[in-house]
């Protein structure tokens, strides 16, 4: 049994300004090499990031800054390699095959059958997303959805910013937790964490009950419904033993970089919280997991925007005066106000000068929400069980609009 409560609204998004690197890391042979460190470093600024390659030998760096990059490969076993001089266009991956050699003729490496992905029975494609990548993936808000990119066939951000799989419209991938059916049935888009204020989910499924993530595209007719792709997310489990995490995450402005466009560092306040704890009810038998989040966040807009400011009116007044047009004092009263009613604009919005954007809100974007999961497990045998998932989010999210 799934129960979702989820907020809805719309977002627009405009062409990626930035561009990416992904690739595939394989032996002397051929093989994959799952595991492997791969670290991007910026040529002209030094700026770094680390990944760890896919079961597939895969690796990706999306939304990169536009310039010239050096990546870095190393696994145990092997010699490192160093790619120099790769270019990172606006808009554009650049795709990247790195082969490593072995560190030493006197070493034998061996890849075994389950480590290579390529599947010549089927020409169904999956790519699964273990546990550690969906737990440690850096990723906006905490946010499943984003981990689609990943995923080979994967086109970028763009409308309702869940991206396009395989050249299919954004709405062609098929959401699905444990088989269930996760897709709004208006937007055909994820009901579970869809977008709200600034691209923030209105509610979100917390990371720490997503045991695994699987894109199966080119998928047979046993999975169908959309042609892009389909997101399956697996539920952790209890298990005989107990386990479960504690976690705090903070996002804040004062260790983010001012923009060269502004002259104050806006406020950027997130806070997700929570725990997941999972064990045995009847060892061997009956298993509970269960997680909560919360989240609080605050941005501040400090969007700037033209109002009819008094030394604007008093402006209008002097034309107005000069042709022998008499000032109206409904529009004044409509303005300012009149007798303790006040007027269309809030007085402090009409203090700024007679010139362009001479007004900037002070008001802040904000919002909060619950979000927990229930799941509990009972195994007949060894393939089959009988599963009980029981999953709700609420929040609240406030944005000021853009005209004040």
């Amino acid at each position: 049994m799934l129960v979702v409560v989820y907020c809805v609204s719309l977002a627009s998004y405009g062409q990626t300004f930035r561009g990416g690197i992904n690739g595939s890391v394989t032996d002397q042979s051929g093989a994959v090499v799952p595991g492997a460190t791969v670290e991007l470093v910026n040529m002209g600024t030094s700026a770094s990031a680390k990944a760890v390659t896919s079961s597939a030998g895969e690796f990706s760096f999306l939304d990169l800054p536009v310039g010239t990059y050096l990546i870095k490969v190393s696994e145990e076993g092997f010699k490192p390699l160093q790619v120099q001089k790769i270019p990172v266009s606006a808009g554009a991956i650049y795709t990247l095959p790195v082969k490593l050699s072995i560190a030493s003729t006197g070493e034998t490496v061996e890849v075994s059958a389950d480590a290579l992905t390529l599947d010549t029975t089927t020409t169904v494609e999956t790519t699964d997303i273990p546990s550690e990548t969906v737990q440690n993936a850096p990723m906006n808000g905490r946010d499943f959805t984003q981990l689609i990119a990943v995923t080979p066939g994967y086109a970028g951000y763009s409308g309702g910013g869940y991206g396009s799989v395989n050249g299919s419209r954004p709405d062609m991938v098929n959401w699905q937790i444990e088989g269930a059916d996760n897709n709004d049935v208006w937007w055909n888009i994820p009901a579970v964490n869809q977008g709200g204020v600034s691209g923030i989910a209105g509610i979100t499924l917390p990371l720490d009950a997503i045991d695994q993530m699987s894109v199966v595209t080119e998928s047979g007719a046993d999975t169908g419904r959309n042609p892009g792709a389909t997101v399956n997310l697996a539920i952790k489990s209890g298990t005989n033993a107990l386990h479960g995490t504690l976690y705090y995450y903070n996002r804040n402005e004062a260790l983010a970089a001012q923009s060269a466009l502004s002259s104050t560092k806006p406020e950027l306040r997130n806070q997700q919280f929570g725990y997941s704890a999972g064990g045995p009810i009847w060892k061997d038998r009956l298993f509970f997991f269960t997680t909560y989040e919360g989240q609080r966040f605050t941005i501040g807009v400090n969007a700037p925007s033209t109002e009819p400011s008094t030394t604007y009116q008093t402006q209008a007044e002097s034309i107005l005066t000069a042709y022998g047009v008499p000032v109206s004092q409904t529009a004044l009263n409509l303005l300012n106000g009149n007798g303790g009613t006040a007027g269309l604009w809030p007085t402090a919005a009409l203090t700024g000068p007679a010139t362009a954007f001479n007004y900037t809100n002070p008001a802040n974007e904000h919002g909060f929400s619950h979000n927990g999961l229930v799941k509990l497990d009972y195994n007949l045998n060894a393939s089959n069980k009988i599963s009980f998932k029981w999953y709700v989010g609420q929040g609240n999210q406030i944005a000021p609009t853009v005209s004040y």
